[in-house]
């Protein structure tokens, strides 16, 4: 082979060589470039996705919520143990300790108002009022049944709209 042989086969080394990097380069650029949009696709479609999630979280949120609020009762303990008081003083055959039970609810019927949940009622003033002229009758040894349920129905029915005014 003569030199001129090998140099245009050099030449040729040298542009068959450098049509294959121009080539690679341009399939390398291609490629990113499909890359890229491809890129841009899946960007976009996960976004999407990740909006209909967050707005499926957000409904799910909204039915539990509205469902708990549903479900959700406040309760005054005061008045709670307050008639549980008055029941079980209903229920003692020991005057003294009917009567231990009684001031004991009037105790919790005042930290009732005092907490906030019977500030200013006219129906507290009325229990009591019904709770004083119980201890009365309880103390002249009279027969107190229909104080105790008038008192009872009275507190429950007070209990019930407290709970519900709450909501």
């Amino acid at each position: 082979m003569s030199n001129t042989e090998i140099q245009q086969a050099s030449e040729t080394a040298t542009v068959d060589s450098t049509l294959e990097e121009q080539n690679t380069l341009d399939s390398q650029l291609k490629l990113q470039q499909q890359t890229e949009a491809e890129k841009e696709q899946t960007i976009t479609e996960l976004e999407q996705r990740l909006v209909q999630e967050a707005v499926s979280a957000i409904e799910e949120t909204k039915q539990a919520s509205a469902a708990i609020e549903k479900e959700e009762e406040y309760l005054p303990i005061p008045i709670l143990k307050a008639r549980g008081l008055i029941e079980n003083a209903s229920t003692q055959s020991d005057r003294d300790k009917a009567m231990q039970l009684l001031a004991d609810a009037r105790t919790q019927l005042k930290l009732s108002q005092e907490l906030g949940y019977a500030k200013a009622d006219a129906e507290y003033k009325e229990l009591k009022t019904e709770l004083k002229n119980l201890e009365k009758q309880l103390k002249a040894g009279g027969n107190t049944d229909n104080a105790f349920e008038k008192l009872q129905t009275k507190i429950a029915g007070f209990f019930q709209r407290l709970s519900q005014a709450k909501k």
